[in-house]
């Protein structure tokens, strides 16, 4: 080129000075721009950090040491993971110092700043050892001081729970009891000795504390103070209350035996108390060695009151020992009163005892003289007089035994009347009670030797009243039989029964008249007695009236009877003239039985009706002459006019239904008339058509116009005959349904003969 040598060759040494320059800016460019990115993950690095050590300064400066153990472990447990984390940053810090160091290296161009960054960031990591160490004391310090106070909360509680037992006053109310409270005592010292160790080791506790010079030392002092008295306190009262308990065992124990002595002494003291000194000798000598056994138990009893009261010195008011108590003291005092009262009772009740026992043998003697006062009183004052004549004979027998029996024991009522004078001039104390025993047993001998002798007057007297009524009894015995052949309802079922009834009555009625001058007889006597003997005037009169009432009841029953048979005899009477009469109809009736037979002609059923109502004619008077009897029966009100009545109604029924029989038979003859005309018209109408169809059947039609003329007007004539035979055809067919309406048990023969005209 002509311009290669200068030109160009300027102008390439430009181009390449200036692309050298490029090169050279653009490399600065790259290695600034390397470096500015490197500025900023290294600035980046380091504010992450900063944020970090702030967060983790602001943990460490938390004054926050927790309320409870709990709460305290939550922020060691925080404190922990926050040493961690600090721990674990160690590499982060480091690997900023070194980042540092390598920007030195390399000349950054903001070296100066960056190693001012990363120096201050590692100092504040390292100051962070301090406050670290400082908080997890602190924290430390706080868990102890809640674990004191959670021990010592809990040591208060116990010992709060446990001061209302050691200061219980209950000192129990019998022996069982208090021994109950004394195991329970027992065990709850027990439970006091094994938590002394417990309670040693939060004392222990309080004064660590304390020597370890604990921020709360003055909190700590003051309670480990109260918690040592309140200690000192539940020991004190848990040893008075073991005393307090051990009295108290003793106090009960005694009211226990005194309760058992007072047992005992009641138990005696009913015995001697009692107001029963025997109902009878034995009874009374039975409860002496009763008492003479309970004296020597009595007495033997001195030793146990003598324990009880060396007992009751040992008891003491309470665990004080200030003396014996008010109410052992009293209790002791009643005991040893109600023990002599004891001992008198029983010698008063001897003496009660030996002066039952010689009133019971009073009593006992006269009880039997008095019961066998009775025994005779109640033979003696006896108003039985015999049911007849052997009884009171047998009565006057006894009697004649029994005032012997009384003489021979008169000495006893004596004997009884001495012994109870020696008792009152003894001095008994029951005298006016011996004397009601004496006065009262003479009284009452008294009174049975008065009834002995009323007894013998009465017996003399029943003696004449009882063959009267002896008598009596035999004539009532004798009406009885009469009565017994007349208790009968049977009449006889017929005439010849009644009959025979009837003569047998009239026998009888001869026999009566025997019977009746017996009864005029006893009559006559029962007058005398009542006149005689007073006292047996009811009785006499009762057996009278007895007589009388059984003789007219009798003498009533065999008129009664009389009559009663007369009435059945005309029943009978009026029965056997009705049986023949009903015989006889019934006999009509059966024998015309035939009539209902659809196969007769209306002539023969004629004959048959005409028999029947003859037949009916011939017995109508009888009927009415029988009805005509039962109407006067029950018009003169007789007795068996109930039965003609009944046997009338029989009769007049079958009489009405024979009546209606014959109405019903004269319809049935009128049916059978009608349907035997109206069959003999059918039949005349079928022979007619039948005689004529053979006609119209004939095949002769003429062989010449003479012949066909002759047959035309044969035929006009034959359809004139065909036109009225219709008519009567018709007039049947209306005729067959007038008799299926007025005769319905004959309309199948009337639609058998209609349909044989039809199909004609």
């Amino acid at each position: 080129h002509y311009a290669a040598q200068t030109e160009i060759r300027v102008y390439m040494e430009e181009v390449k000075s200036v692309w050298g320059k490029l090169k050279e800016a653009s490399s600065n460019k790259g290695k600034l721009l390397k470096q500015a990115v490197d500025l900023l993950k290294f600035n980046k690095s380091v504010a992450e950090l900063n944020r970090w050590l702030d967060d983790v300064e602001l943990h460490l400066s938390s004054k926050e040491l927790g309320k409870d153990v709990t709460s305290v472990k939550a922020l060691q447990t925080k404190h922990q993971a926050l040493r961690s984390d600090i721990e674990s940053h160690q590499a982060e810090v480091t690997g900023v110092d070194s980042s540092s160091e390598n920007q030195q290296q390399i000349q950054h161009y903001a070296a100066e700043a960056i190693a001012a960054d990363a120096s201050k960031a590692t100092e504040r990591y390292a100051r962070l050892a301090e406050p670290v160490a400082s908080r997890s004391k602190v924290l430390e310090d706080s868990m102890q001081l809640q674990l004191y106070l959670r021990d010592s909360l809990e040591e208060n509680h116990w010992i709060a729970e446990r001061l209302p037992i050691a200061s219980s006053t209950n000192r129990g109310s019998d022996v069982l009891g208090v021994e109950a409270l004394i195991k329970k005592h027992q065990a709850f010292q027990a439970e006091v000795d094994s938590h002394t160790s417990r309670h040693d080791e939060v004392c222990a506790f309080a004064r660590r504390l304390l020597e370890a010079d604990h921020y709360a030392k003055e909190d700590v002092g003051p309670d480990g103070t109260k918690l040592a008295e309140s200690w000192s306190s539940v020991l004190a009262k848990a040893d008075y209350r073991r005393r307090d308990l051990d009295e108290s065992l003793k106090e009960q124990q005694y009211f226990a035996d005194s309760r058992e002595a007072e047992s005992w002494l009641k138990e005696k003291e009913l015995a001697v108390a009692s107001t029963d000194f025997g109902s009878g000798v034995d009874a009374a000598e039975e409860l002496l060695k009763k008492l003479k056994l309970l004296s020597e138990n009595i007495d033997s009893y001195k030793s146990q009151m003598d324990k009880l009261s060396e007992k009751c010195k040992n008891c003491q008011t309470s665990a004080d020992n200030t003396g014996v108590p008010e109410a052992v003291a009293k209790k002791q005092h009643s005991l040893e009163e109600r023990y002599a009262a004891l001992l008198v009772k029983a010698s008063e009740r001897q003496v009660k005892l030996e002066e039952s026992k010689s009133l019971h043998k009073l009593k006992d003697d006269g009880a039997e003289v008095e019961a066998y006062i009775a025994d005779k009183c109640t033979v003696a004052s006896s108003t039985e007089v015999g049911g007849d004549l052997d009884r009171v004979e047998q009565l006057q027998k006894n009697f004649t035994d029994f005032k012997t029996d009384l003489l021979a024991n008169e000495s006893r009522v004596n004997a009884i009347d001495a012994m109870g004078t020696k008792m009152v001039d003894d001095g008994h104390s029951q005298r006016s009670e011996i004397e009601g025993v004496t006065t009262g047993l003479k009284e009452n001998w008294q009174s049975l030797m008065e009834a002995a002798d009323r007894r013998k007057a009465l017996l003399e007297a029943a003696n004449q009243v009882q063959t009267f009524n002896r008598d009596s009894d035999e004539t009532c015995s004798r009406i009885a039989d009469f009565s017994s052949q007349l208790d009968t309802d049977d009449c006889g079922g017929s005439l010849p029964a009644v009959q025979s009834l009837i003569r047998n009555h009239g026998v009888l009625e001869r026999n009566l008249v025997a019977v009746g001058d017996k009864v005029s007889v006893l009559s006559a006597e029962a007058t005398r007695l009542n006149g005689a003997f007073p006292a047996f005037a009811d009785e006499a009169a009762a057996k009278h009236s007895e007589t009388e009432q059984s003789w007219s009841a009798l003498q009533k029953k065999a008129n009664d009877r009389k009559l009663a048979l007369s009435d059945e005899n005309d029943l009978q009477v009026y029965l056997n003239n009705a049986r023949a009469v009903l015989i006889a109809l019934n006999a009509s009736e059966s024998s015309s039985s035939d009539f209902d037979d659809h196969l007769l002609n209306a002539e023969v059923l004629q004959g048959k009706l005409e028999e029947f109502q003859k037949d009916l004619s011939s017995y109508e008077a009888q009927v009415q002459a029988s009805n005509t009897a039962s109407s006067q029966y029950a018009k003169d009100k007789h007795l068996k006019s109930a039965a003609m009545t009944e046997k009338e109604k029989e009769l007049t029924s079958l009489w009405e239904r024979l009546q209606a029989l014959r109405t019903e038979r004269e319809e049935k003859l009128k049916t059978a008339k009608d349907v035997e005309q109206f069959i003999r018209d059918v039949k005349e109408a079928v022979g007619w058509m039948n005689e004529k169809s053979t006609i119209l059947s004939s095949e002769d039609y003429g062989d010449n116009v003479a012949a066909v003329q002759v047959l035309l007007k044969s035929h006009e004539g034959l359809e004139q005959d065909l036109s009225a035979l219709q008519d009567k055809v018709n007039q049947l067919g209306g005729r067959s349904a007038e008799l299926q309406t007025l005769y319905p048990d004959s309309a199948a023969r009337v639609v058998e003969n209609e349909s044989e005209a039809s199909s004609g």
